[in-house]
């Protein structure tokens, strides 16, 4: 049925899965369905009815797949995916329909009425740099120095207010909606970091090395980070069906 586009509502929960990606568009969120690898994310079926459920959400506001400022800003709402509408049936086969996409468009317009005309985004920004900056500057773990921090969190509104011109242009139809538009930039996307800049274990150029951390970090009660599993005798390794985590057999 998606794929030929016939009784959606059946089958789909239409309203909550364009708010999905009226929010991922609005994000450049390109980690996920609407990027060319179609990952991080779920159908959900209820009642025979399916919705989606997002995750791995950290590489939002252009942090994956593109590396083009402009072409980030200028994301097309009406063509959210990197490939093909074609390819992408979940939001191609629904915008395809006059009714949903005016739907679609009006969660784009909630977003900006309720995010960024009032502040809203840059208020929430603010409040929760407020609250974790002191912790970043102390954090041994930090993938960034702080001063780098600080940076991507100018970048990070700049970047909110350009992509927010161009989302509003596109919905007043004074650029294409389906192409990558014009408005332009000065937004430097290497500030905010990306996948590219991140190596294994996501520590930026071997800054953090996840075999040299303090040992209260990677042992006792509340470790942040398992313990070394070759460092562990083999009856350490997996726990028995005699062993529990605090959950009794009968509770689990």
């Amino acid at each position: 049925n998606l794929n030929n586009g016939d009784n959606l509502e059946e089958y789909l929960n239409v309203e909550e899965i364009l708010k999905y990606f009226a929010v991922n568009t609005f994000l450049v969120n390109l980690d996920s369905y609407s990027g060319g690898m179609y990952h991080n994310y779920y159908l959900y079926e209820r009642d025979g009815v399916f919705e989606i459920l997002p995750w791995d959400l950290n590489m939002s506001f252009a942090g994956f797949g593109i590396n083009n400022a402009s072409s980030a800003v200028n994301f097309p709402i009406d063509s959210p995916v990197t490939g093909s509408l074609e390819d992408a049936p979940l939001i191609g086969k629904l915008l395809e329909v006059e009714e949903y996409k005016e739907l679609y468009h009006s969660y784009l317009n909630q977003i900006l009425e309720n995010f960024i005309s009032n502040e809203g985004f840059n208020n929430l920004v603010t409040k929760i740099n407020d609250m974790i900056k002191d912790y970043i500057k102390e954090d041994v773990t930090a993938f960034y120095i702080y001063d780098e921090y600080e940076s991507a969190v100018s970048e990070l509104r700049a970047f909110m207010q350009d992509r927010s011109s161009s989302v509003i242009s596109q919905l007043n139809g004074e650029q294409s909606s389906t192409e990558y538009g014009t408005v332009e930039t000065a937004v430097d996307l290497s500030i905010l970091g990306d996948q590219e800049q991140m190596g294994m274990g996501g520590n930026k150029d071997g800054k953090f090395d996840m075999n040299n951390i303090p040992g209260e970090m990677n042992g006792g009660n509340n470790q942040m980070f398992p313990p070394n599993m070759n460092n562990m005798s083999p009856s350490e390794n997996i726990p028995t069906n005699d062993q529990s985590s605090g959950i009794e057999k009968e509770d689990a």
